[in-house]
């Protein structure tokens, strides 16, 4: 199936101007629908159910709200002039809380794109990708903020250690890997479960077409997020595949993990999948 169908989280971070840019070149090159959604704490609808709010503020709450989503909403229609044709492009302003709202409509659609610093500009807005994706089951592109769309067809990381979040992040990448002229399989050291009597994951991709490597990367006592980054920058990759919170996201929130530490710190698009 092929990728025709793609939500982009726009907001007035710096952030979302890369996610757009991205979610722009991917629906041309796929010829997609796009549609832009604005998530926002619903402080209209918190003050809207309480008896003692006054009518005349309940009236100017509605008011400020709608005039900042028609601006955002105004400004991604200007972006996406003459881009994207009228009939494929939509919009959605939503309130309630970003994450959980977020994950509720990202179910219906191939493919969602974000900033990589939804959670570092406005408490109204902030989102934490890996959650959502946890949420939907859906895969999420997380964009830098220096995002250079150039570099998008350069050569991809597949973070792969042969376990479920892994295995599902491979799965969902397929049509993007299938277009891509190399993809190097890393992992740290020989730490990759393989099922007995089992095809490799070079052999997966290689009954798709797809040319890859397998990369073994020393452990050296360095956390794996370090080494992953390290590794793109070093190959000058164009895109980050990688499973999240194998161990759970109790133990990487309270201990630190590969997780949090490649999306705080990643220059590169990373697509992430439970």
């Amino acid at each position: 199936m092929a990728v025709k169908n793609i939500l982009v989280v726009v907001n007035e971070s710096t952030g979302s101007v890369s996610a757009v840019n991205a979610a722009l070149q991917m629906q041309q090159k796929y010829d997609a629908h796009l549609t832009g959604i604005l998530v926002h704490y619903g402080t209209r609808d918190r003050f809207g159910d309480e008896n003692w709010v006054p009518d005349n503020v309940r009236a100017i709450l509605d008011s400020g709200i709608h005039e900042r989503e028609a601006v955002v909403e105004q400004s991604f229609r200007a972006t996406a002039e003459g881009i994207v044709p009228p009939d494929k492009l939509h919009w959605m302003a939503l309130s309630g809380q970003p994450d959980d709202t977020l994950a509720k409509y990202v179910v219906m659609y191939d493919v969602a794109v974000m900033g990589s610093n939804a959670a570092r500009t406005d408490p109204a807005t902030d989102l934490h990708p890996e959650r959502v994706v946890l949420k939907s089951g859906r895969p999420l592109l997380v964009v830098p903020t220096d995002y250079d769309p150039s570099t998008i067809e350069k050569r991809v990381v597949l973070a792969f250690d042969g376990r479920r979040a892994a295995s599902r992040v491979i799965h969902d990448a397929m049509l993007y890997l299938e277009t891509k002229s190399q993809v190097d399989i890393v992992s740290s050291g020989d730490a990759v479960f393989k099922p007995a009597n089992s095809i490799g994951a070079v052999d997966l991709l290689a009954r798709h077409g797809v040319k890859a490597e397998r990369v073994r990367l020393g452990r050296g006592g360095r956390k794996f997020g370090e080494q992953l980054l390290e590794y793109c920058n070093k190959v000058d990759a164009g895109t980050l595949f990688m499973g999240v919170y194998e161990k759970g996201i109790f133990r990487e929130e309270v201990f630190g993990g590969a997780t949090s530490y490649v999306l705080e710190n990643a220059t590169v698009p990373v697509m992430i999948s439970h």
